[in-house]
């Protein structure tokens, strides 16, 4: 009897705390939401009952999203909404349906509607990881994301290309904040710090090399880019201060500029 009556107050104080969670969440703003976890499902509830979703990202740029354009979301981007868990956010976009008759919304397929895109998976992910729990992890990732970026700018200049992915940094930030508790448990600050070295050394003579392949700058020209990318080689270092952040660092290097 003593035992039930322990599952039962168990059974309420659980009931009464995902009712509580599901109420702050309900009553939240989109510019002042609750600071706890939430369920993909809460927050897919918590998006869909309003008729137009504004946010602010991490760089201070307002996006509205319609109630129309979320439908086109869900409709169109499947791994957004349906998956269970998080998916990549470039695999989300990738797998999109394309409706060739509704010109209304294509827009999300262009270069800068595919940005809106990014931070919207950005805001949408951020709630269900907690924008305050992971807020510091989030800002560290998207500096050190900046600077990998502002290295092949001070490479190849500022194309389009960096420009949309300085946006599509917050998509790749978030996610990888999703897979934080799946790292492995860092090494031991030897071998962290030998693994960063040589992840640092290898992404400056890479860049030296890139440099050294530009038939039209001078040689000073040459020079003086180098040391511009030195000083965002030690700025990384900096940066840099755990396995986590190396490991989402080489990541992120390797698989969005080579």
């Amino acid at each position: 009897m003593k035992k039930l009556l322990l599952i039962l107050i168990a059974f309420i104080f659980f009931s009464c705390t995902q009712t509580e969670k599901q109420t702050k969440l309900k009553n939240a703003n989109t510019d002042s939401l609750a600071t706890e976890k939430y369920t993909r499902d809460s927050v897919y509830n918590f998006l869909f009952q309003k008729d137009s979703v504004v946010f602010i990202n991490a760089f201070g740029d307002t996006t509205v999203i319609t109630k129309q354009e979320l439908n086109y979301l869900e409709k169109n981007y499947s791994g957004l909404f349906s998956s269970q868990y998080a998916l990549d956010p470039d695999m989300v976009f990738n797998q999109r349906k394309i409706p060739t008759t509704d010109t209304l919304f294509l827009g999300f397929s262009s270069e800068a509607g595919q940005d809106i895109f990014y931070n919207f998976y950005a805001y949408f992910l951020s709630i269900q990881n907690g924008i305050d729990k992971y807020k510091v992890e989030r800002k560290k990732l998207i500096d050190i994301y900046e600077t990998i970026n502002n290295i092949h700018i001070g490479i190849n200049g500022a194309g389009t290309f960096y420009l949309h992915m300085d946006q599509r940094i917050l998509a790749y930030a978030e996610y990888a904040i999703t897979l934080y508790h799946l790292q492995r448990s860092e090494d031991s600050a030897l071998k962290f710090e030998k693994q960063k070295q040589l992840f640092l050394q290898a992404l400056q003579q890479d860049s030296e090399d890139r440099i050294e392949l530009n038939k039209e700058a001078t040689a000073s020209e040459k020079q003086k880019q180098k040391t511009e990318i030195l000083q965002l080689i030690n700025k990384l270092n900096e940066q840099i201060n755990s396995y986590f952040y190396l490991s989402t660092a080489r990541q992120f290097e390797y698989s969005k500029y080579n």
